[in-house]
């Protein structure tokens, strides 16, 4: 037992580590390289670097609206795809939200599991999606492996399978919300604004959406007809789908320059004083995967150690070869999904 705990303590003080240098990364220096300032100056003049105007009214309560303001000037510029940096601007928002919305349906998942399944329980996916939207994936992510340390030993309650597996496939497409005005050079600048804004809340809407699926998925699935690693299988899945086209698009449309660009960024510089938010944006997506990648290596590979050589037949030296492999493979997503699916297996 004493093993067991501290292990355990040991577990979550590196997430937490881990926690502070995502926060450090995410919010310490934007303050040092004046991407901060830049972006404060945007919320405070209502125009961006190019002239457009900025649109301050999204839901209609004005405490919200001002909160989501600064979310809508930190990627208005990102998701422009008249921006000469559109194409690795995209391409780290596919890669990054993807991610995000795996994490999001294994949070979520973490609540379907034990003999009942108690509505109050989304409360808190739908409060730690809200919490990463604000806060950033690299400092909450971390900290939520922290605390949750033990759900991966409770199996999948059977009855939410299904509404689970619907999840998994449906919630892959909320980030298109995000991510279509990047792909749109017809779009309006007003509607990329309000679709950044109204991404914001897509934690509280996919919580929504998998409550109504609870409720209904019975009149059309048995329980049992569904594995209960598919939705993780599904998710995990999706998300690979999307690291391979990041990857695979920076590298045909322009070679290891361009995978570069997109993937190990230089950040911002006041000797581009008009790409200053958008290069601050993107640099803050990439300390979210640099962040995200080691944290769910190190949760992959507990889940999986007790069951490694009889379930997958490989040593604790090969599998930490074979998570790290497919880290880089695959993303950091899909393999906490995948690692969830295996041990889903053995219950």
């Amino acid at each position: 037992m004493m093993e067991s705990w501290t292990a355990k303590a040991l577990l979550a003080g590196y997430q937490c580590v881990l926690a502070w240098i995502g926060y450090d990364r995410l919010w310490r220096v934007p303050v040092q390289n004046g991407s901060l300032l830049a972006i404060g100056r945007v919320a405070k003049t209502g125009r961006f670097a190019n002239g457009s105007p900025l649109i301050r009214r999204y839901t209609g309560v004005a405490a919200l609206d001002r909160r989501l303001a600064t979310a809508v000037v930190f990627y208005t510029d990102l998701v422009d795809p008249s921006n000469d940096s559109a194409e690795r601007n995209r391409l780290l928002l596919v890669q990054v939200h993807s991610t995000m919305q795996a994490t999001a349906f294994c949070m979520l998942a973490a609540t379907r599991r034990g003999p009942s399944l108690p509505a109050v329980q989304l409360l808190i996916p739908a409060a730690w999606g809200m919490i990463n939207q604000f806060w950033g994936a690299a400092f909450v992510y971390p900290l939520y492996l922290a605390i949750d340390s033990g759900s991966a030993l409770l199996p999948l309650n059977q009855d939410a399978v299904p509404a689970l597996l619907l999840s998994a496939c449906i919630g892959a497409l909320i980030p298109l919300a995000l991510l279509y005005p990047a792909y749109a050079p017809s779009c309006s600048a007003e509607l990329r604004q309000r679709s950044i804004a109204l991404y914001r809340l897509a934690p509280i809407a996919f919580v929504v959406m998998h409550l109504g699926l609870e409720q209904i998925t019975p009149a059309f699935f048995r329980a049992t007809s569904v594995p209960p690693a598919a939705p993780y299988l599904a998710a995990g899945l999706l998300a690979a789908a999307a690291h391979v086209y990041s990857v695979s698009a920076a590298l045909v449309r322009g070679g290891r320059k361009l995978l570069a660009l997109v993937f190990w960024p230089e950040g911002p510089s006041a000797k581009r004083p008009a790409a200053m938010v958008p290069d601050a944006a993107h640099l803050f997506l990439w300390y979210d995967l640099a962040v995200i990648a080691p944290s769910f290596f190190v949760r992959a590979y507990t889940i999986l150690l007790p069951v490694a050589a009889p379930l997958l037949g490989v040593e604790p030296l090969a599998l930490a070869l074979l998570l790290f492999a497919a880290t880089v493979v695959l993303g950091p997503a899909p393999v906490l999904c995948f690692a969830y699916a295996a041990r889903t297996t053995i219950y």
